[in-house]
Formats: C-alpha cells, structure tokens, sequence
C-alpha cells in the first residue's frame, strides 16, 4: 500500500505510481551511452515515474515485427516468404532523435535484414540456425527492459 508515503483515497492505495508523471522542475541527464564514469544508478523504491515513446522506435517496431516474420520464413525454408516479410523495410533507416543505443540497434536489425536480402536462399538453407540466432539477438536489443524503481545520477564533474 502507499498510505505510509502518499495521501491516497482508498481507491488508489494499492499502488498508483503509474498516475504520476515527469515533473517540470526535476532535471534529469541520461544518454543511454552513459557508463560508470558519468552516471550512477541507485535504487529508489516506489518511486514516481513516467514512460514515453523514443525517436526510432517505431522504425525498430517495423525491424522487429519484420524479421519476427522473417524468422517463421526461414524455419520453413521458404526463401519467397522471407523476401515478402522483409520487402517493406526501408534499407539503411537512420531516424532522427533516435539515442545512439536505439540507432545502434536498429542498425543491427538492419544489417541481419540486408543479410537475408542479400541471399535469401542461403540463409533459408545452411545459413538458417545462424541467421536465425543473429535474428534473435538483434531484436532482443530493442526489447524494453524496465529500470522501475531506480534512479539515474549524472556526474557532472565539478
């Protein structure tokens, strides 16, 4: 229950953390390139917060669902369905605003695609256990992983 922390009505006891959002006067600064040098993570249970949507991610979304198709293609060796999962991605995508982890992923997602493009006979034939493995990990990487009830602190050097 939140009632040892936050004046809630009875119908919001339980846990009404996703009711709040970003408040204007907090400063956060997080890349996701940041390491242990430049930020810290710690960990603040029950603590406030919002989820939005990054540049890029609808384009990852695309990736993602494109090469799910792909893979179902290539376990049934069917060369043809494979072009057809994969016809509607745009090569080489590069959104804008996206963070350079997200555009680092996509890149990925992309690479496996213009793999199979490239030779989708191959990669539906002796290629296929590793097409499908490196399929896999790529959209493993644009899989959101929750950082629920932890804090982000920049080190800001001075």
């Amino acid at each position: 229950p939140t009632t040892s922390f936050l004046d809630r009505g009875d119908d919001m006891v339980i846990n009404d953390i996703w009711l709040f959002l970003h408040d204007p006067a907090q400063r956060w600064c997080f890349r996701s390139d940041m390491d242990a040098r430049r930020a810290w993570l710690f960990d603040t249970l029950s603590t406030p917060h919002g989820a939005g949507i990054l540049p890029g991610e609808d384009v990852a979304e695309r990736y993602f669902a494109a090469l799910e198709e792909a893979e179902v293609a290539v376990e049934q060796g069917d060369a043809a369905a494979l072009a057809a999962a994969l016809a509607p991605l745009e090569p080489a995508p590069q959104p804008e605003g996206a963070p350079p982890a997200l555009r680092a992923a996509i890149a990925a997602l992309a690479a496996v695609a213009d793999e199979a493009r490239r030779d989708p006979t191959g990669v539906c034939g002796p290629g296929a256990a590793a097409w499908t493995a490196a399929a896999q990990e790529a959209r493993d990487r644009v899989v959101r992983r929750s950082l629920e009830m932890r804090l982000v602190v920049a080190v800001d050097g001075r």
